[in-house]
């Protein structure tokens, strides 16, 4: 029963661990040092965490533990294309200008 509860403590720390990856990944350019970092560094993270708690490689948990990272990475990769950060950063000087400058002409009257 143990080793059922820190299975399922890996593959939730998985996917936490791929979560800020994922958002990392989804802002570099693809296929560059960075992007693949982003993918490869939580495997070593991901296999340590297995073995500091004692799960055993078993073929039949794998699927598990290749999901949790896939979903990690696959939902900060949409936190940060979708702007999960946008709302908590300052407008720049140059968007609130031209926002305000359509904004403020008044409407052409065709009559």
């Amino acid at each position: 029963m143990q080793l059922l509860h820190s299975t399922w403590f890996v593959v939730g720390s998985i996917f936490l661990i791929n979560l800020p990856f994922g958002f990392w990944r989804a802002r570099t350019r693809r296929f560059s040092g960075p992007w693949f970092a982003a993918i490869h560094l939580p495997v070593f993270l991901a296999i340590g965490i297995r073995i500091l708690a004692g799960v055993r490689f078993v073929f039949s948990s794998l699927p598990f533990f290749v999901g949790a990272f896939f979903l990690g990475q696959s939902l900060g990769g949409v936190l940060a294309k979708d702007g999960f950060l946008k709302a908590s950063a300052p407008p720049s000087p140059e968007a609130s200008s031209a926002e305000s400058a359509t904004t403020t002409e008044p409407p052409s009257a065709a009559a």
